[in-house]
């Protein structure tokens, strides 16, 4: 058994495109799940944050 034995599938494997896979399947559960919530009506975290925001602040101190 030399180096070069390793089994196919191995050498197929490249760390860099095995991560971008893994970084376009969240982007793309992101997405669809921004577009989902946008849908629904329920989307209104920006209207939110700031009280989320100053209640934290309140409760920090």
């Amino acid at each position: 058994m030399s180096q070069s034995d390793k089994p196919n599938w191995w050498r197929g494997i490249d760390i860099p495109g095995l991560l971008g896979c893994v970084v376009l399947v969240f982007m793309t559960y992101g997405i669809f799940w921004y577009y989902t919530e946008a849908i629904k009506g329920t989307f209104d975290i920006d209207a939110e944050a700031p009280k989320r925001a100053s209640l934290i602040w309140t409760e920090a101190k």
